[in-house]
């Protein structure tokens, strides 16, 4: 990759905790799980996702202009599903979308 920076995850979910299943939860109460359990230790390079309820318009105009890749909207009441109930809009002028694909390909292409 071209660029080199520290590694970053964000967390916005939590499916499992321990032998729990969490699926059954609405997103926010999963959310509010994630968020106890990553203020425990501090890990180095995870970072929780917020829930923003408002102002989506701003966020995507903040993201699009920071050059990241978009955002992922959630229902806050809904439980996981496997069934798609989340929409991606992704910023159309991301800079790394096609170096990406890129680098797997060459991957795939040593294997």
């Amino acid at each position: 990759m071209s660029r080199k920076a520290q590694v970053s995850f964000y967390a916005f979910d939590l499916l499992w905790l321990g032998d729990k299943d969490q699926r059954e939860l609405p997103l926010i109460k999963r959310k509010q799980h994630l968020q106890k359990l990553l203020a425990k230790p501090k890990l180095p390079g995870v970072i929780f996702a917020s829930h923003i309820e408002q102002m989506g318009t701003s966020l995507y105009q903040e993201v699009c202009e920071r050059d990241l890749e978009g955002i992922v909207c959630k229902r806050k009441d809904s439980v996981y599903s496997s069934r798609r109930r989340w929409l991606k809009v992704k910023n159309p002028n991301y800079t790394q979308a096609v170096e990406r694909t890129g680098i797997f390909e060459k991957f795939r292409e040593q294997n």
